[in-house]
This record gives structure tokens, C-alpha cells and sequence, in this order.
């Protein structure tokens, strides 16, 4: 699989790129609308056999003045706001030269309402503030790759079709992108290269439980997902050591259970478990990670992004190497990528 780093470098030399979408299994051509041009468009419609879309940043929306389709709503159509053209240089706006020309006009335009009129032949899509760490879709790692690539948010893309119309998976996208020559990378990857490159977690808080026994509990407040709180609780953790493993749970948020044990009881067993072993090692952490509402489309995301706050978390604490107690049998090699080594797994 390529890089995410390769894939910023040749849209920042204005070229068009494939992101595969490994959550859901389909494919997309991309290119930065600023410098798009008449070839780029003639060449992602031809091969990608898909409507153009453009994905804008929310901000630039609002700049922009342009209205969503459908108001507080549920459906896929939430996001996308009226068609638009630009209001110069164009004919009919259908021809690659004319949405060329109306997404140079999107991305560049200083005066909207002059430039811009609707309906048109290019259909925006907003993403959500923070991107593929709120929302692991297209259009977030659209304008994530934009913004690491220093451009303007804002990125033309079209979903990829097979010979017979249908949904070009994975393995084909692969395939295309080889025989077009193209870089290519996962949005999955996009996830674990932002939680490498950025601290989307800190320090809020910190508190003494028990002096005596030097139980402490820490805050941590995200950057992203509403500014979302996150909790370690910490024994002795004045011997943590960044050369020795450090005893460690880490448990997802689940608050209807954890409050009305709907469960039977079955997480609260799990976390006195937990407890109980940290408290025989006389040192150790426990991570209570909250996460968005989750997606069953969005779980091989998710589960990068909490690795990486949790992450992100250990490091503050001071802790490099842990031991892990789990029951789970998942395999979390991920969490090495976020420099956290699993030195045992513990099964309680």
C-alpha cells in the first residue's frame, strides 16, 4: 500500500490520486480543485466513470453562502448543499472545460456571490469539522489530504465503476490505480497518519483520589469530537518508567451499561478485574476512552482512532511499554504504529 505521504506530495504537484475507501469497500479519483484543470477532469470522468463531486471544509461553505439540500436531517443528503456553476466562463457547464472552470472557481473565488450562481453541474458536499478523526468518509479524507497537502480545502472526487457500472471494490481499485499509474492510499491510513502527526488529545485535569495509596485521576480533553472528555485513573504513577512495561486496561466508553448495567453486570466485573490486578502489580493505569457514536460501517476506524488516543494518552503518563490486561482475543498490533509497545497480554 502506498503512502499517505507519497499521495500528499503528488496532489500538492497537482496530480490526481486514488483513495480507497477500506471501510466500505469502493474507490474514488481525487484532485484538488485550485488547479484542476480541462485534462484532469476529462480524465477522472472517463476513468472513474462516476458524478464529480467536491468536497469543501464546512468553513468554506459558510464563506461560499450555499444552502443544504435538506435541513436536520438523517439522510445521505444532509451534507450536500445546492449545485452550483460559476457564473463566468462557461457555456452549458456540462463539457470537462466548464467543471474545470467552476471547481477553479470554488476553491478560488474571493467574491462568491459575484462568481458563483446555482443549480449548476458541480454538487458540493460539506465535511465535518476534524475530519477523518470524526467521520472516517470520502469527503473528510478529501479535505484532509487538501489541508495536508497546504492547498485549499476543497477537492473534486468521483466514485469509481467497473465495466458494468457497478461499485469497483478494493481489489479492482488497486488494480486501476496500477494500470493508471496512480498513488493510491486507504482512508484507515489517512486516520493513522493524522494520529501520528498531530496531539488530538491533552491534559485537562488532574486530581488525587487517595493520597495514601497514590491513586490519581487524570482528564483528557479532545481537540476533536466536541472536545470529549477521556479519563485515566493511575496507581503510583510515580514509578512509571518509559524502560519498563506499565500494567494497563483500557476500556471503551459504554454508558448505558456502565450506569444501568443492561449488561448483567458483565463490563463491571471486567473493570474490578481490572482494578483489582492493577492494585496487586501496586502500580498501573486504567484508560476510560469515550468515543463518537459509533458506525458499524466505521469500526476498523474507530478502532485506529481510539488506539491512538489511547495512545496519545500513555505517552503523557509517561508509558511506552505495557502490559496489557484484556479478555479480548483482537490482535492489537495497530497500537505499535502509535509507538506503544505490548510487551504481554494479560487475560482477566
Amino acid at each position: 500500500m502506498m503512502s499517505v505521504k507519497k499521495v500528499i506530495s503528488e496532489l500538492s504537484n497537482n496530480k490526481t490520486v486514488l483513495l480507497v475507501d477500506d471501510i466500505s469497500n469502493c474507490s474514488y479519483l481525487i484532485h484538488p480543485a485550485q488547479s484542476i484543470n480541462n485534462e484532469h477532469v476529462s480524465f477522472i470522468v472517463n476513468n472513474s466513470k462516476g458524478i464529480v463531486f467536491v468536497a469543501i471544509c464546512s468553513d468554506k461553505v459558510k464563506k461560499l453562502g450555499l444552502n443544504y439540500l435538506v435541513k436536520n436531517s438523517t439522510s445521505t443528503l444532509k451534507n450536500m448543499t445546492v449545485s452550483v456553476e460559476a457564473r463566468y466562463g462557461v457555456s452549458t457547464g456540462i463539457s470537462c472545460q466548464d467543471r474545470a472552470t467552476t471547481l477553479n472557481v470554488i476553491a478560488n473565488t474571493k467574491d462568491p456571490k459575484q462568481d458563483i450562481v446555482t443549480p449548476g453541474h458541480i454538487f458540493p458536499v460539506s465535511s465535518k469539522t476534524g475530519g477523518v478523526l470524526v467521520k472516517s468518509s470520502v469527503t473528510e479524507s478529501c479535505v484532509d489530504l487538501c489541508k495536508l497537502a497546504k492547498l485549499e480545502p476543497v477537492c473534486a472526487y468521483s466514485q469509481c465503476l467497473d465495466q458494468n457500472g457497478e461499485m469497483l471494490e478494493t481489489e479492482g481499485s488497486i488494480e486501476l490505480a496500477k494500470n493508471l499509474n496512480l498513488s493510491y492510499c486507504t482512508i484507515s491510513s489517512i486516520v493513522n497518519h493524522r494520529l501520528n502527526q498531530e496531539e488530538i488529545v491533552f491534559l485537562d485535569s488532574e486530581s488525587v483520589i487517595d493520597k495514601e495509596n497514590n491513586l490519581k485521576l487524570h482528564v483528557f480533553k479532545s481537540k476533536v469530537d466536541n472536545n470529549s472528555l477521556h479519563y485515566a485513573l493511575t496507581l503510583n504513577q510515580k514509578t512509571f518508567s518509559s524502560d519498563e512495561s506499565v500494567l494497563v486496561r483500557v476500556i471503551s466508553e459504554e454508558t448505558t451499561n456502565d450506569i444501568f448495567e443492561l449488561d448483567e453486570g458483565k463490563r463491571k466485573k471486567k473493570l474490578s478485574n481490572a482494578i483489582s490486578e492493577i492494585k496487586k502489580s501496586k502500580t498501573g493505569a486504567l484508560l476510560y476512552i469515550k468515543h463518537p457514536r459509533r458506525d458499524a460501517n466505521n469500526l476498523q476506524s474507530d478502532l485506529l482512532r481510539e488506539l491512538g488516543i489511547g495512545a496519545q494518552i500513555l505517552r503523557t503518563l509517561g508509558i511506552n511499554s505495557i502490559k496489557l490486561l484484556t479478555n479480548s482475543k483482537k490482535e492489537l498490533d495497530g497500537i505499535k504504529a502509535f509507538g506503544i509497545a505490548i510487551d504481554q497480554k494479560i487475560n482477566v
